[in-house]
This record gives C-alpha cells, sequence and structure tokens, in this order.
C-alpha cells in the first residue's frame, strides 16, 4: 500500500474515523466519514492477470478494480460527495486530481493520485 504519510484530510477529526451518528455529533450535523482517499495499482487484482487500479480504503471506497485509473477515481469523487459529505473543498481536490492523472498510466497515475489526495 503507497505511503500516505501523516497528512490527514482537514474533515478527519483527530484522524479517526466515526460512525455516521459519532460524526453528526461532532461535525454539527453533517454526517463525516473521514477516509484516505488513495489509489494502488497492483499486478492480480480481482484475480486477474494483469495490472489495475483500485482503491486502497476498501471498506469506504468499495471498487473492484479497473484498468484504467478514471473509474476509480470517479467513484471515489462521487463518494466524498456523498455519503462521506466532505467539504466541497475536498471534493473540488478530488476532481483536480482526477484530471491530473488523466493522460498518465501505471503506477505514475496512482502516486500522482495519492500525492495530491494524501
Amino acid at each position: 500500500m503507497p505511503d500516505r504519510g501523516d497528512a490527514k484530510p482537514e474533515w478527519a477529526p483527530h484522524g479517526r474515523t466515526l460512525n455516521r451518528k459519532q460524526g453528526a455529533a461532532e461535525n454539527g450535523g453533517a454526517l463525516v466519514k473521514p477516509t484516505y482517499p488513495t489509489i494502488k495499482y497492483e499486478y492480480g487484482l480481482d484475480g486477474q492477470t494483469e495490472y489495475a487500479y483500485t482503491a486502497n480504503n476498501q471498506k469506504d471506497f468499495s471498487f473492484g478494480s479497473s484498468p484504467t485509473i478514471d473509474s476509480v477515481g470517479d467513484s471515489i469523487c462521487n463518494r466524498l460527495r456523498s455519503p462521506c459529505n466532505a467539504p466541497q473543498e475536498t471534493i473540488d481536490q478530488c476532481y483536480a486530481a482526477q484530471s491530473a492523472v488523466s493522460g498518465l498510466s501505471g503506477q505514475e497515475a496512482a502516486d500522482t493520485w495519492n500525492k495530491l489526495m494524501g
């Protein structure tokens, strides 16, 4: 799994995951589920015989695998919007990361995504 460093999303209170009820109570009623929206590029995901991308955090960003990073990134950005209810700034950052990796491939695409989202 790529190193996500010590950076924590600003919407991750104290770097811990909250359940929906806790998130609402601690965040002014907003349902928040802090996560690390990073992507890995690995051989043999889902039993495939090729390299593919998937979300590192399968609990919050459940996704099989894809030969392109686009569908994984789109899924993560959509989940940040709902049900995570991340701040608009975080959602915008996600779509900016998705745009930045467009045209990249392989580990370079995953590393770029993770740097921008980490």
